[in-house]
């Protein structure tokens, strides 16, 4: 699942960000794992969008490069009180 948001000035974008969640990111295969990342980084390049954020429910947290893009990897909890 993907969503972006974007608030615009005209032509002008003033705040941008994508998100992904994955629910699982402890086991994901490697296939799986680059298309959903894949998604996410194509999506930033149609965009011109940097900041990506990879929301899961169960795996590791903290920040992973894929395609030259940086993805902010946060748990949903976290993720949750944090909004």
């Amino acid at each position: 699942m993907i969503f972006d948001f974007f608030l615009r000035n005209g032509f002008e974008v003033l705040f941008a960000y994508i998100i992904y969640f994955l629910y699982d990111f402890s086991n994901s295969p490697t296939k799986l794992l680059n298309r959903e990342l894949g998604g996410l980084t194509k999506a930033s390049k149609i965009t011109h969008c940097d900041n990506l954020t990879l929301i899961v429910m169960y795996g590791e947290t903290g920040t992973i490069e894929h395609n030259d893009k940086k993805i902010r990897v946060v748990s949903a909890s976290e993720w949750l009180v944090n909004q």
